[in-house]
């Protein structure tokens, strides 16, 4: 007895969706270690709705399913979330009103989009002065800005 059309349709599409890694699931770090969406006085709310085509998704701004914009602040963080790495494509990444320990340099090897990072003041910006051009402290927040290349030979989070 022949299997109904729609049936190897379905088993036919399911394994297009296999084969090209694609997951309906939406990322890890959007929601998982913090609860909510991004806060509308963050930057990365800012950031995010100057920027055609970008859409929310909890704590992530996207575009075409790539995180560009991570606001974990007021999260009640003492580290950096488990699967942080899935937002090594970011451009901004808040971190600020937690009670972080400095984050080790390694944490954010590989983000080599990163243009503004939010940390709590007391904090350094990872990498110092070799890897960001501005660090400026801003009331409660440090704000490393403008990471320099990682190619460039200061070292830092650039080696993968």
């Amino acid at each position: 007895m022949a299997a109904p059309s729609w049936l190897l349709l379905c088993l036919l599409g399911g394994a297009i969706a296999a084969a090209s890694g694609s997951d309906p699931s939406p990322l890890q770090i959007c929601g998982g270690c913090c609860p909510g969406s991004i806060r509308n006085d963050s930057m990365v709310a800012a950031f995010c709705g100057a920027r055609e085509g970008a859409e929310l998704l909890g704590r992530c701004c996207l575009e075409r399913e790539a995180v560009v914009g991570l606001d974990l602040g007021n999260c009640s963080l003492h580290q950096l979330c488990p699967g942080f790495q899935e937002a090594s494509t970011a451009i901004v990444i808040d971190l600020t009103i937690n009670p972080l320990a400095q984050p080790p340099e390694e944490a954010f090897r590989g983000f080599t989009q990163l243009q503004t990072l939010a940390l709590p003041a007391e904090l350094d910006c990872p990498g110092g002065s070799n890897m960001w051009n501005v660090d400026t402290r801003n009331g409660s927040s440090r704000i490393c800005y403008s990471q320099k290349n990682p190619c460039n030979g200061s070292g830092g989070f650039g080696t993968m």
